[in-house]
């Protein structure tokens, strides 16, 4: 019983001493330093061009007036904000996500989470000019 301890212990004392040489190998074999890859990092806080266009078209890309009151919409005065945003449509869901669309954060948000999940159809009734090619 012994001797099967003895050389089980000798095996591992072997094993361990051969992976710190290999280890120690291996450092001398590297004969360059490896660049990392270059990472590109995206900015969340840029919209996709097709939302930009949105945002013209449905506010000029205002939030507020020149008053400093939040631009509503003139045809709908439930549309609120740089994205015209209907308050009676989306209202409870922008509440929900935590959103609050009266400022230009909680719209911008709001639009992301729209655009995101329905594309562009929330504002198909200005398409005629957001969706022409320049």
């Amino acid at each position: 019983m012994l001797a099967l301890v003895l050389s089980g212990l000798l095996l591992l004392i072997a094993a361990i001493l051969g992976n710190a040489r290999q280890s120690q190998e291996a450092h001398r074999t590297v004969s360059h330093v490896v660049q990392p890859p270059q990472v590109v990092m995206v900015k969340d806080d840029i919209l996709p061009p097709v939302m930009q266009r949105i945002a013209q078209c449905e506010s000029r890309g205002q939030h507020v007036t020149r008053h400093e009151k939040v631009i509503r919409g003139t045809r709908n005065p439930h549309d609120i904000g740089l994205f015209q945003i209907n308050t009676v449509v989306w209202g409870k869901k922008a509440e929900e996500l935590g959103y609050d669309i009266r400022t230009p954060e909680g719209n911008e948000q709001m639009a992301r989470y729209l655009f995101a999940h329905y594309g562009s159809v929330p504002w198909q009734s200005s398409a005629a000019c957001w969706n022409r090619v320049s």
